[in-house]
């Protein structure tokens, strides 16, 4: 996938009790079965920081998610475990 530029609308609560970033996208992302400009993006490390950049995963939402994440029961479309992001 090549990059895609997106401002953090919020942060939501994750299973793990940390931080996941609810992003709205610049242009659409087309996935198997969702096309939308709104992902969710979840640290893939313990403790992760988000000051600047890191790894993180990815998931498509039709729609705004709710205040608390799942990742065992996803109301979207998981397309990478093995992103990354950087703050502009």
């Amino acid at each position: 996938m090549s990059s895609k530029l997106g401002t953090v609308l919020m942060f939501i609560d994750s299973e793990r009790g940390d931080k996941s970033a609810v992003v709205e996208l610049d242009e659409q992302i087309v996935g198997d079965s969702i096309t939308t400009k709104i992902i969710i993006i979840s640290a893939r490390y313990e403790n992760q920081d988000w000051s600047t950049n890191g790894p993180v995963h990815i998931e498509l939402r039709k729609q705004m998610p709710d205040f608390h994440f799942n990742m065992q029961n996803p109301k979207g479309e998981w397309i990478e475990a093995a992103a990354s992001y950087k703050v502009l």
